[in-house]
């Protein structure tokens, strides 16, 4: 059996450099959040960042903490009705970083 340096290290991978390829290039458009990184942006770099989001994913896994920039999100009003009047025709979203939703598809 092969064991890799980080493995050696006294961590191992949880999400592997292909996991994470295929997450970025499958990405669909959608909204951007704060850390302006656009999903066609990484599913166009795919190849050259899953190496170290893989990275960013498992460290933040094995040391159960996340980056501040991937807790921060952009709140935005939608209509729960096609023709809202007062605040509560409109439900809130958060749109988190695109990096932040793949390592959440990852942990579920």
């Amino acid at each position: 059996m092969k064991h890799t340096a980080a493995e050696h290290s006294g961590w191992t991978h949880i999400v592997t450099d292909y996991d994470v390829f295929k997450m970025l290039d499958t990405l669909r458009l959608t909204a951007t959040g704060l850390d302006c990184l656009p999903a066609w942006f990484l599913r166009l770099a795919a190849p050259a960042l899953c190496g170290p989001v893989a990275d960013l994913i498992n460290m933040t896994l094995m040391t159960s903490t996340v980056p501040s920039q991937w807790k921060q999100a952009r709140i935005r009003p939608v209509p729960k009705t096609s023709t809202p009047h007062q605040p509560a025709d409109y439900r809130p979203i958060s749109i988190t970083p695109v990096l932040t939703r793949l390592m959440e598809r990852t942990v579920v």
